[in-house]
């Protein structure tokens, strides 16, 4: 069973500025509203600062996916993406 991350209800937080922030993403379960089909499954990524990466893949390989949970265009229902250790949840919009 899958635990789900709490995200704070402080308010938005500040995106961390420590020297390697790393992009992970945790668990990552989506789905697109009205599909029961899930868009990615338990995904997991991580990026290092400075990590040469590059998404491939056929047309409907869930590319763009991971971009639009990036800058949360959509939120995961499962899992957790974040940079620099914190939920991108938490973060303050324009910031991110």
């Amino acid at each position: 069973m899958k635990r789900e991350h709490s995200v704070s209800k402080r308010g938005p937080r500040t995106v961390p500025t420590e020297a390697d922030p790393a992009l992970e993403f945790h668990g990552v379960t989506f789905r697109y509203p009205g599909s029961g089909r899930s868009a990615l499954a338990d995904f997991e990524l991580t990026v290092r600062p400075g990590e040469p990466m590059a998404l491939v893949g056929d047309d409907g390989a869930r590319k763009t996916s991971v971009v639009k949970l990036l800058l949360r265009l959509y939120d995961p229902q499962e899992g957790s993406v974040r940079f620099g250790g914190v939920d991108v949840r938490e973060l303050d919009l324009h910031e991110l």
